[in-house]
């Protein structure tokens, strides 16, 4: 009996420290949860680098002109500034597209949704940001497609409508020549904008698209002390995936032009600055990118903005920075860097990528150690980091129109200007420039 009696108090002290070890590592688990947890707190008090508000302003951004992702994200109140307001519904904006795989492409890159020219509805549903329901129309509808929208944080944007020019009337499409082309530059503050994609009359297009490779500003830049560690990261950048890929396809244009329209005329499905058509590509043909890329050689633009007297000289394409940095939570942390590679012919070929980096294993500071500062050839994981905007909300006032200078800017560079010093007039037609009118430049 007292052997049994032992034996039965042995099996009971082994459970009891089994049950003890199962406990203590579930507390040592849950411990080192509640860490990571704490500081990603310290990190990122407002959880802006977190998954949800990664994925939060990934969208907004594209929807909203607010430059910088503000703290209070998870409440604040948004303005739609995509697109034109409709004339009569004040809730709806309105985007002139050219055909339903644009408008498609255009949902995509919104959402990242798997939509394409075949869809036609689509439900994408986020908890964080809202519900946004595409349809495809047909021949029979006034629109290429519509968007139904239900953001709590933006409750101004109810709808978003694809039209083509003649479905929008009459209006859509403007006479002459707008005061901006492919490849102006202007100033603002300490930062040189790139004209990506100008206000173009055929195209119905009133709006424009803007790039800077500037030195960020401060707000734009986050800086991480991490266990002796110390980090400097992006931030606020947003994703504006059109607006990149305009930018690679410019610089492409601008230091390859021959070779880029063989690759236009060689390649049927190649898109022409995503939805520019093809038909009027001697508005905007060779010899004109040729003489913006003399003119940036001969005002040391390439080397101001690339560091590059001669252009920025990326042999297999172009690598640009984009949306903002995300903690992940593990022990230890570690961060999330976004970034597309923009390659082949016409550097139309998108791949949009990710990097983790451990938080312990090394301090960086991807300023000095992976953004681009134009010396030498294409280097692999360096990038130029991107900022993207629309004409009308870099100009101040509210004052914009396609026909005049942005207001608040400095022209640095505008190709109506620098070729016609006494003036163009725009009320003609975009120049369509010819190999001898380059050559006399």
């Amino acid at each position: 009996m007292k052997t049994k009696t032992n034996l039965h108090l042995m099996l009971l002290a082994a459970c009891a420290a089994l049950s003890f070890t199962a406990i203590s590592c579930q507390d040592d688990n849950e411990s080192e949860d509640e860490k990571a947890r704490q500081e990603m707190l310290e990190l990122d008090p407002y959880g802006k680098a977190s998954d949800e508000g990664v994925l939060f302003w990934s969208v907004i951004s594209q929807l909203t002109s607010t430059e910088e992702m503000p703290d209070d994200w998870r409440t604040a109140r948004f303005s739609p500034s995509i697109g034109l307001a409709d004339d009569v519904d004040p809730y709806t904006r309105v985007v002139i597209t050219s055909d339903r795989a644009t408008a498609a492409e255009r949902f995509a890159n919104l959402t990242e949704a798997p939509v394409d020219e075949t869809t036609t509805d689509y439900e994408w549903s986020n908890d964080i940001v809202g519900t946004m329901k595409y349809h495809a129309g047909d021949a029979t509808d006034y629109y290429i497609a519509t968007v139904d929208v239900n953001i709590k944080q933006m409750p101004t944007l109810k709808k978003i409508i694809y039209r083509t020019m003649a479905q929008n009337g009459m209006n859509a499409e403007f006479s002459g020549t707008a005061y901006y082309r492919f490849g102006d530059v202007v100033q603002k503050g300490n930062d040189l904008w790139i004209c990506v994609r100008p206000p173009f009359g055929p195209e119905g297009q009133e709006e424009s698209q803007w790039v800077t490779v500037s030195p960020l500003p401060n707000r734009y830049l986050k800086e991480v002390n991490y266990h002796g560690y110390y980090w400097r990261l992006f931030q606020n950048l947003g994703k504006h995936k059109e607006e990149m890929e305009n930018f690679a396809e410019l610089m492409y244009a601008m230091e390859y032009s021959e070779k880029f329209f063989n690759n236009l005329n060689s390649n049927p499905s190649l898109k022409f600055f995503h939805d520019f058509s093809v038909k009027r590509v001697n508005l905007n043909n060779r010899w004109f990118f040729a003489s913006v890329d003399k003119a940036w050689k001969r005002e040391g633009l390439y080397e101001k903005m690339f560091h590059n007297a001669n252009g920025i000289m990326e042999e297999n394409g172009i690598n640009l920075f984009y949306n903002t940095w995300k903690l992940s939570v593990n022990i230890p942390l570690d961060y999330t860097f976004y970034y597309a590679n923009f390659s082949g012919d016409n550097w139309k070929k998108a791949n949009y990528q990710s990097t983790k980096k451990s938080a312990l294993s090394t301090g960086i500071d991807f300023l000095e150690e992976y953004s681009m500062t134009g010396q030498g050839k294409h280097k692999p994981g360096k990038a130029y980091v991107v900022r993207c905007a629309l004409g009308s909300e870099l100009c101040e006032g509210g004052k914009y129109h396609f026909k005049t200078a942005l207001s608040g800017c400095k022209d640095v560079y505008v190709y109506n200007k620098y070729f016609y010093p006494k003036g163009f007039d725009l009320s003609n037609d975009p120049e369509e420039t010819t190999e001898a009118m380059f050559k006399a430049r």
